[in-house]
């Protein structure tokens, strides 16, 4: 085993158990390759980093922990229940890599690896700063709302053809060094006075637009919940498919709509350390959650508003 790929990701303590399965699919389908990965994080139990520690001996894989002082970066930063100030750590990868680092291939928390990574490792950047996959949940039915929903300067950035998502990216580290230090994504968020609406993801579109390579988000970016509502199922991507990035409704929240490509997810969840704690807390959101029913009674009031609309319209069409 004489190559290794560096790959980085950040969380928090609540993020564990999911970063764990991505890193534990990532190591079993990679079996010939040393992978060494650059955990950001801002704090974690002894318990969690423990766990991570025997992750990495068991696949006889390093795993460099980088704990990140979260009161340096700016108070104004965007975060929220949806993104966290952990999504802000892979701006600063090319402060906190050692120097011997010139690639290295950053992937979300919420992400199924499934196959080697080898090809999508050694893309030839030709001169691009970023090799990333389009957003696939931009599309011309949605496109005008997502710049609607961006300040003025940066509805540019927004296009089907060009915006990418940020959850998977291999970082031509060496270019990045010299072009674009951590600060410049700092000046950007300050210029727009922190009014970003997708925080991390449209500052990296935003400086590194026309500088980045594509490579195919069907095979390396699949943005499951997408694929689903545009009627990919487990039988069309398994094949094919190396990375599967779980955007929307996570496959471990209980209280969701769920759907067949999501047992990739548990396929490896399922053998890791967590199992019962993830199983227990799905089935516990399956029982006691709100969320689909609450969908359900939402399309039932959309029926009865049809449905009286089209009354009224048959009335009115009678009285004619």
């Amino acid at each position: 085993m004489d190559k290794t790929i560096n790959i980085s990701t950040a969380l928090n303590e609540r993020y564990v158990p999911y970063t764990y399965t991505m890193l534990f699919s990532l190591f079993t389908s990679n079996p010939g390759t040393r992978v060494r990965v650059f955990l950001l994080f801002g704090e974690l139990s002894e318990g969690s980093l423990a766990d991570f520690r025997e992750l990495g001996e068991r696949f006889n894989n390093d795993i460099v922990f980088c704990n990140i002082d979260k009161s340096s970066l700016p108070e104004d930063l965007p975060v929220g229940e949806k993104w966290q100030l952990e999504i802000y750590f892979r701006l600063f990868l090319t402060d906190i890599l050692p120097p011997d680092i010139d690639r290295l291939l950053y992937l979300d928390g919420d992400i199924i690896v499934n196959k080697p990574l080898d090809d999508l490792y050694d893309t030839d950047f030709e001169g691009a700063h970023l090799v990333v996959c389009k957003d696939m949940g931009i599309s011309e039915d949605n496109i005008e709302w997502h710049k609607n929903a961006r300040a003025e300067g940066l509805r540019h950035i927004i296009d089907t053809q060009t915006y990418f998502n940020s959850g998977v990216m291999l970082m031509n580290i060496e270019l990045l060094r010299e072009f674009c230090p951590p600060q410049t994504y700092l000046d950007v968020a300050k210029e727009f006075d922190y009014q970003i609406f997708a925080p991390d993801q449209d500052l990296l579109n935003y400086v590194h637009y026309g500088h980045v390579k594509y490579a195919d988000p069907h095979k390396y970016d699949l943005l499951t919940d997408i694929a689903r509502d545009r009627g990919e199922s487990y039988d069309s991507v398994i094949d094919e498919t190396v990375i599967y990035h779980y955007t929307g409704d996570k496959p471990w929240a209980g209280d969701r709509i769920h759907y067949d490509i999501e047992k990739v997810w548990w396929d490896y969840a399922l053998e890791t350390p967590y199992r019962e704690w993830l199983r227990d807390k799905f089935i516990s959101e399956c029982i006691c959650g709100g969320g689909v029913k609450d969908l359900v009674q939402g399309l039932r009031s959309d029926l009865r508003t049809a449905i009286d609309s089209f009354n009224k319209l048959r009335s009115l069409i009678g009285n004619m």
